[in-house]
């Protein structure tokens, strides 16, 4: 990264691949453009529990906000800003975590309580 000064992997928010570019979004609003693509950034976070929700998003669970509508299938971050969902790349995501993260689990349960219809 660029920037001199030390950048803690906690305070990443979010990558984004956007136009060919990958974008680092940092929690003070800081963006960076950097060179490794979201796949070789997406194996060195992998020890870190960042997740990919999409095939330009790759993010911080602990940013994750709330789920706007399983229809338009999209999650809202802490700081507002609203992020594309791959169904099955959420459902994949969901399943192997369902012993762990308590933020997917989170996610679960908003998804069955508000977009799941009940028979009757």
């Amino acid at each position: 990264m660029s920037d001199n000064k030390q950048r803690s992997t906690h305070n990443i928010v979010r990558i984004e691949n956007k136009s060919g570019n990958t974008f680092i979004h940092f929690s003070d609003g800081l963006l960076e453009c950097v060179e490794p693509g979201i796949d070789e950034l997406e194996q060195d976070l992998s020890d870190l529990e960042f997740w990919r929700v999409h095939p330009n998003h790759l993010i911080n669970p602990a940013y994750f906000n709330r789920v706007t509508s399983i229809t338009n299938k999209c999650i809202v971050m802490q700081d507002e800003t609203e992020l594309p969902v791959m169904e099955n790349l959420l459902s994949h995501k969901l399943e192997a975590n369902r012993i762990g993260s308590s933020i997917w689990q989170r996610l679960k349960r908003y998804v069955t309580i508000h977009f799941k219809r009940k028979p009757g």
